[in-house]
Parts: structure tokens; sequence; C-alpha cells
């Protein structure tokens, strides 16, 4: 017994060795992958909350510009707000006194596009999800330990063959905690690349989702900005037809036809129903904006801006060709596509040399004291 026990310790000490040599081979086998582990937790962190900004970092970066192609910078100097040539003088859009009016510009209706939409929230926690699955993929070559116990006791009797009883009781322990080694080294190699590939796309996500809530915000703006501009010329409009109505009806009768008065007041009537109308729009538009922005529906969105403001971002002499490549090449939904497919060509040669690359599993058979095979140490 004193042979089988020390035998079966010398075993455990190899075992316990050779896992301990496999660990420290690979760590000074792979720098390269240490090095590339570290620089990806410094180029992927955690998302940043919604209403703090974050600086550029690797993976948020597009491909610089080739050689041959004009850069962003020649055609985007920043908005040239103007306000063209001065239309008449209309006075702005009333609201009705059953309504709320909320006054609200340009710069703060951009900045609240960033505060709370849910497509932002929604690729945020996207790219939290794959963030996790990267900083997983880069332990796999840690080893599972499984610790616990075990207590088996049985009191009661038996037969033997003689018909004898014999009282048989049982009672049993035992404590331990053993590591389980799995290095398939196919998985060792290439889940890290794929798991790096797939939170680059999910941050080039989080900045189409930032361009997505922008743009839509910046058209409902303008459209509450046309849709108040048409009801201050239906109400100027409207103003001028009763101005009319009464000079019509202070004429004598003996110079204007009672048709006249008729006809001037069905004018009347209509270009108020035609001002009714454009105030609907100005509501409905103003909805939208307020849904964008995640505010009360039931204010009126009133811009501090006047309606014939002009923001240009792009000079209209410039040509479509030259502008085309600047597009291609700094689209965030093209960088998370050219991510994706790193990821899938990533993926394929894995599997094709899933076959030729062995794998190493450390763990003996299940036992009742060790039912996942694990290499178990301690008290039994």
């Amino acid at each position: 017994m004193k042979g089988g026990y020390s035998m079966v310790q010398e075993v455990r000490g190899w075992a316990f060795q050779s896992v301990l040599a496999m660990g420290f081979g690979l760590m000074f086998l792979c720098p390269a992958r240490s090095a590339s582990q570290r620089e990806t937790e410094e180029t992927i962190p955690p998302p940043r909350p919604l209403t703090n900004e974050q600086p550029a970092r690797e993976v948020d970066r597009v491909q610089p510009t080739p050689r041959d192609c004009s850069s962003p910078t020649r055609f985007l100097q920043g908005p040239i707000v103007s306000e063209g040539q001065a239309p008449p003088q209309l006075k702005p859009g009333q609201v009705q006194p059953d309504d709320h009016a909320m006054p609200i510009n340009l710069p703060t209706a951009l900045q609240l596009a960033d505060a709370r939409p849910i497509i932002i929230a929604a690729a945020q926690a996207s790219l939290q999800i794959a963030v996790a699955q990267l900083r997983r993929a880069q332990l796999l070559w840690l080893p599972n330990v499984t610790a616990g116990g075990t207590w088996y006791r049985h009191d009661g009797g038996g037969t033997g063959n003689s018909g004898i009883e014999y009282i048989v009781g049982r009672d049993q322990y035992m404590i331990g905690a053993g590591p389980f080694l799995d290095w398939t080294f196919v998985d060792l190699i290439y889940l890290p690349r794929q798991a790096r590939d797939q939170a680059a796309a999910r941050r080039f996500e989080v900045q189409t989702a930032r361009n997505d809530a922008l743009r839509a915000v910046a058209e409902a703006y303008f459209n509450v900005q046309q849709a108040r501009g048409r009801l201050a010329g239906a109400q100027d409009v409207a103003e001028k037809a009763r101005k009319l109505a009464e000079k019509i009806r202070a004429l004598s009768k003996d110079l204007t036809s009672p048709f006249e008065i008729d006809r001037a007041l069905t004018t009347l009537a209509d270009i108020e129903r035609e001002m009714l109308l454009r105030y609907q729009e100005w509501r409905v538009a103003s909805a939208d904006l307020t849904r964008e922005l995640r505010l009360n529906p039931t204010i009126v969105a009133a811009p501090l801006e006047p309606p014939h403001l002009q923001v240009t971002l792009i000079s209209p002499k410039e040509a479509v060709e030259d502008l085309v490549p600047v597009g291609l090449l700094n689209r965030p939904e093209l960088a998370s596509q050219q991510a994706l497919v790193r990821w899938a060509l990533e993926r394929i040669r894995q599997e094709r040399l899933r076959p030729l690359i062995p794998s190493l599993v450390i763990a003996p058979n299940a036992v009742p004291g060790a039912p996942f095979g694990t290499l178990m140490s301690g008290v039994f």
C-alpha cells in the first residue's frame, strides 16, 4: 500500500510539474501574443457613458486616405451659416394659446442628439458584449480550477453468503481542488483575433448610430423650421386678407358689389383654413423632433434662428467625383463591414487549420471522487 501510495504521489507531482512547465513555455514562446493582448486592452476599453467625450483610439480610426485621394478637410471646413437674401419682414409663427412653446436652437438640438437616443444605447450595449468576449478570448490559455468537497455516510448492515448478518457502516469525506487544462491551440491563436475584429466592428457601429441620430435630429429640426416658415407666410397672407376684406366692406354699396364682399370673405376663409393646415404641419414636425430628442411630445418646438437660415457644409461648386472617395474612405458603416470581413477570413483560416493543429488536454478519467476528471489534490 505504501508503494502504491508513493507511486500515486509521484504521478500527481509529475502531472503538476508538467502543467507548470507547459504554462511557462507557452508564456515565453508567445511574447507577441501577450503584447497584442496588452495593445488590444489599451485600444478597446469599456464603452464610455453617453454624456462624456472620449478621445479617438486606434480601432476608431478609419483607414488613412490614399495619396491619390483628396483629404476630407479640403471639403469639410466647418458649417458656414448665412441668411442669404433677406426675405420680406414677416412675424414669426405664433403658437396657439393652448400650446406650450419650447425655444431651441440648432446647436442645442445637435448636442441633445447624443444624449439619450435608444439606437446609441443599443450599439454601446453590443460593444460591451464584444469587449467582454474579447477579454474572455484572451484568457483561454488559463486552466479551470475546480474546488469543493464530498461527504458520504451510510449506517446499516448486510447478510453474507453464510447467512450471518454483518453491520457495515461508512463515513468518508473529501476536500480538494485541481486544475482542468484544455488547450486547443487553433482557438488560442485565432479566437482573440476574431474577438478583436468583432469589437472594432461594434465600435464603428456606435459611431454609425451617433451619425444616424445626428442626421435624424438635423432633418427633424429643419423640417420644423420649414413648417414654421410656411406658417409665418400663411399668417401674413391671412392678415392681409382680413385688411382687404375690411376695406372692401368699408366702401359704399354704390362702388362695391355685395358679391365682391362675399368673394373676399370666401378667400379669407380659404386662407385661414390653409393657415390651420400649416400650423398642423408645424405640430407634426415638432413632435418628430421631440421624439428624436426624447422630450415631452406635447410641447411645440420654436427655433430661435430665422426660418431663412442657410447652413452650408460642402460648397456646391465641388465636383461629385472628388466627394465619392472621401465618402467611401471615411464612413464608419464601411469600416464596420471591413472588420466583419476580416473576422470571416480569420474564421475560415481557423477551420482550415483545425485538423492540422493538435490540442492539449490535461485531465484524468472521471472517478466518483472527481466527476469532472480533474487532477484533484487535498484531504481524502
